[in-house]
């Protein structure tokens, strides 16, 4: 991250107050224009051009590809479009014709936006050209709107070696109706497209997965290429300005009149960041994958419940830890509140849960003997998720402590008094990856740890005085790590396959002029807006195939959806077999340390 242009990128943009965005500079656009304009059909009207306005003239010839220039340093107009000839006439009614070979029009317009619903002309074309084939949604026309215009911009307009202050009065006039004619023809005509975005009031029909990703409502606004390097004011007619749609989802309120304020640089003129797609991090995070991975903060939670006790009035008794691994009797549902993630920092957001404890007295005797038994169980469990700013991954890890102490004490044959404590120690973590894999779409993958660990080990400790166990406390450490081992192996797999999927149509929602967008890589900025860039894929000739870029071919393909295994609630808590403790001579407190993964 050297060079100004990614360290702007990752450390300054933000696209609030906007869910998403698409963000083209002028370069992809045009390019866009070029490729629209060398596979079109012969007698397109954007090969050729006939206007004839009465009484006035007529200019006839083939056109260069169309362009435009995005305005950034004033809200009007929003843009200039370029009519350029190869070859062709201007012959006004005062009798004079020019060669108009070389010649460019820049009309100042602005974009116009055309809603097709499903059933109007060209819905189905643009549909099947997005590949969505499920859903009730809308689809959003950009196209070159010159309603406003009244006249050329002589400024960006180049008529070759004619100059027009040389003409008469009539002439000019004659040229200045002309133009006037023209435009009005152009409003009244075909349209030019820019490009096309679905929009939708009913985002869980187009991606049930994710429901929050679906853009609801749609405006632009253009964004000026201010060099992080060397930053100066915004300035028209360079090709790393940049156009960009404005997104809300989940059908909230689009902003009036749309803004956003400058923050860095999304785009630039160079192949490899002309385009890019930001979401925002309080639509992927807050609304999405943390709800999405918080049943890891239920799956792991270890929950005590009444220890078991039995006292003799001997001496003698059982005692056992009960407990539960991945289920609260209080919060039993993973998506309750409390199992909610915190954020406590840019890029981490950390979950607690309550400090729990239980306990459970047992007591006997007969004459002056008696024997009493106290335990308590107490756990403690906690996660935090963070990502990697600047990076593609981000990572899941937890820790909880499960602390069972007994303490006895009583008469028999003289008075005594012991105590043990047992402590487990559990550690946990998850990875996982953003990605582009080779269908040009973006998927979330979980990493496999690369030595092979598991993902989840429990040690234990106990100090002891006075007692003797009979039992192997490594029957409670293996328990809780291969309760949560088998969690993350078993039942993951709808976390996993809404991870795969949930952003692999994502680019083809939005369509340039011709050919498809495609994603080419993506990334966490410091504010944790998942950025991807945009890879132009220009559309074939007509009758041939699509040319897939070669660097798809170098990526991994799609994960396959895991079987969905459902985790059970259990009958009831984990209870080893019972310890029956005996009392032993007085000595010195031992530590013994155990540990079972």
């Amino acid at each position: 991250m050297s060079d100004a242009f990614t360290q702007s990128l990752v450390h300054k943009t933000d696209p609030n107050p906007y869910n998403q965005l698409i963000v083209q500079s002028q370069k992809m656009i045009n390019d866009a224009f070029y490729n629209m304009w060398a596979i079109a059909d012969t007698g397109s009207p954007l090969l050729s051009l006939d206007v004839t306005v009465t009484g006035v003239g007529n200019l006839s010839g083939d056109l260069d590809a169309p362009s435009l220039s995005l305005h950034v340093t004033s809200s009007t107009p929003q843009l200039y479009f370029f009519v350029a000839f190869t070859s062709g006439t201007l012959t006004l009614d005062t009798n004079k014709t020019w060669n108009v070979a070389g010649w460019k029009f820049s009309f100042p317009v602005k974009i116009g936006i055309n809603i097709l619903n499903s059933g109007d002309p060209g819905y189905d074309a643009y549909k099947t050209k997005m590949g969505i084939t499920e859903g009730n949604f809308s689809l959003a026309k950009l196209y070159i709107d010159a309603s406003q215009a009244t006249e050329l911009d002589m400024v960006r307009s180049s008529f070759g070696t004619e100059v027009w202050s040389q003409e008469t009065d009539a002439i000019q006039q004659d040229f200045k109706d002309f133009v006037q004619g023209w435009i009005t023809q152009m409003v009244d005509g075909d349209k030019t497209i820019i490009g096309v975005a679905l929009q939708t009031s009913d985002p869980s029909s187009v991606n049930s997965v994710a429901p929050t990703f679906p853009p609801t409502s749609l405006d632009e606004i253009m964004y000026p290429w201010i060099d992080p390097s060397s930053p100066s004011q915004a300035t028209d007619d360079l090709d790393a300005n940049a156009l960009c749609y404005l997104m809300m989802t989940g059908n909230a309120s689009a902003l009036s009149p749309p803004s956003l304020p400058y923050s860095g640089t999304w785009v630039n003129d160079e192949n490899n960041v002309q385009g890019v797609l930001c979401m925002n991090s309080t639509q992927f995070w807050d609304q999405w994958l943390l709800p999405l991975v918080q049943v890891v903060n239920a799956a792991t939670e270890i929950c005590p419940t009444s220890p078991y006790l039995d006292a003799n009035w001997d001496g003698s008794g059982s005692v056992c830890p009960e407990f539960y691994v991945g289920y609260h009797p209080n919060h039993t549902s993973s998506s309750d509140s409390y199992f909610n993630f915190n954020k406590c920092s840019a890029n981490t957001w950390t979950w607690t849960g309550d400090s729990l404890l239980s306990s459970n007295e047992a007591s006997a005797d007969v004459g002056a003997w008696w024997n009493d038994y106290k335990a308590r169980e107490s756990a403690n469990s906690s996660s935090y998720l963070q990502f990697d700013q600047g990076g593609q991954k981000f990572g899941l890890s937890g820790f909880s402590t499960f602390e069972f102490t007994v303490k006895q004490s009583g008469a028999a044959s003289g008075a005594y008094k012991t105590e043990s404590t047992f402590k487990i120690t559990t550690s946990w973590h998850l990875k996982f990856a953003l990605g582009v894999v080779s269908d040009g779409g973006l998927q979330i993958a979980l990493i496999p740890d690369p030595d092979g660990n598991p993902a989840c080990t429990s040690s234990g400790e106990s100090v002891t005085e006075g007692i003797d166990w009979n039992i192997d406390w490594d029957t409670y450490t293996n328990y809780i790590s291969h309760t949560i081992n088998d969690t993350f192996s078993s039942n993951l797999g709808k976390i996993e396959n809404n991870l795969v999927e949930a952003l692999a149509n994502q680019h083809k929602l939005f369509l340039p002029a011709s050919g498809t967008f495609l994603m080419q890589d993506t990334m966490f900025n410091d504010r944790g807006d998942l950025l991807a860039t945009l890879h132009y894929n220009g559309a074939p000739p007509p009758d041939q195939p699509p040319n897939l870029p070669n660097y798809l071919s170098k990526l991994p393909q799609r994960l396959a959806k895991r079987p969905v295994l459902p985790r059970k609630e259990p009958h009831g808590p984990f209870r080893a077999p019972v310890m029956k403790p005996r009392r032993k001579p007085f000595q010195y407190p031992s530590k013994v340390v155990g540990g079972a993964m």
